[in-house]
């Protein structure tokens, strides 16, 4: 009788330690994720969509110790594109659909220290923002896309 209070005692421990390590790993992967290989991240907000799901911020780290940095914008990124020189967002409010801004950062304006980003622009008229794509010479079609899901597994339900 002994002998089975011990084991099952023992499958308790190993279940609470298994799931504690889950709960843990939940948390780590699903706070953020970083966009390829520049230094912005989506970041989980305390905002979520009409269908409870959370909605992810746009932001950029400078240094680990200072933690995440924002650009004010409104919305959230419905898609992003990236490449080595710019990182564009085209954002919703969270619940409709609609683009709301479009917000093109260029990479090498931003400084590294403090993530102040001096060269931005936002457009709210689609044709404007297309417009403004065709003078830098850039298409979307060539560049990364990723969208606003921080977890992989989201994906899968």
């Amino acid at each position: 009788m002994e002998i089975t209070k011990m084991k099952s005692l023992y499958k308790c421990l190993i279940l609470v330690f298994i799931g504690s390590i889950l709960l843990f790993l939940n948390y780590y992967f699903s706070y953020s994720r970083r966009i390829g290989n520049t230094r912005f991240y989506l970041v989980e907000t305390m905002v979520d969509s009409k269908n409870g799901k959370p909605l992810a911020g746009l932001y950029y780290k400078p240094i680990a110790t200072s933690g995440f940095c924002g650009e004010s914008t409104p919305g959230f990124p419905m898609i992003i594109y990236w490449n080595d020189r710019f990182v564009i967002s085209k954002n919703f409010d969270g619940n409709n659909p609609e683009i709301i801004e479009y917000v093109i950062i260029n990479l090498d304006s931003i400084e590294p220290n403090y993530g102040k980003m001096n060269d931005i622009h936002r457009f709210r008229d689609e044709e404007e923002y297309y417009t403004y794509l065709k003078q830098l010479k850039i298409s979307e079609a060539d560049m990364n896309q990723t969208d606003n899901h921080i977890v992989w597994w989201e994906r899968l339900f």
